[in-house]
């Protein structure tokens, strides 16, 4: 007789691998809208630099926020991982984009764009896991 095999039990990434990426392309949908709705209002109005680099990571927070959340609603478990793994492809999105139009930036401004990201992912990730549809 041939031994039962057990089979693997699959990590979060193979489980939910088409949840989170929906969700980071969502994510990245509303940190767009919201950064154009900024840039709409901030056409209106005459602010210093100091004040749209604020409203940028504001908006990137909205953003991942909104892809934690949204990756944990299918599972209702693993929400910290989940949203920190958005976070961490938000923010490696926008890097990527960055390199590809040539935006400099200094290194404490991404340190705290990754620490950003992966936080309100992580809070909206445990938002979502904690919800109770009762």
């Amino acid at each position: 007789m041939k031994a039962h095999k057990r089979k693997k039990k699959a990590s979060i990434l193979e489980q939910y691998r088409y949840n989170i990426i929906l969700s980071v392309i969502g994510g990245l949908t509303i940190v767009a809208v919201s950064i154009s709705i900024c840039a709409l209002v901030l056409t209106l109005l005459d602010v210093s630099i100091k004040v749209i680099s604020i409203l940028s990571n504001i908006c990137i927070g909205i953003g991942s926020y909104s892809a934690g959340y949204f990756s944990a609603v299918k599972g209702q478990r693993s929400g910290i991982l989940s949203g920190s793994i958005c976070g961490i492809l938000i923010f490696l999105t926008i890097i990527f984009f960055g390199i590809i139009f040539n935006i400099h930036g200094n290194i404490i401004s991404k340190i705290s764009k990754l620490v950003i990201c992966v936080v309100c992912g992580q809070i909206g990730g445990i938002k979502s896991a904690n919800t109770h549809n009762a």
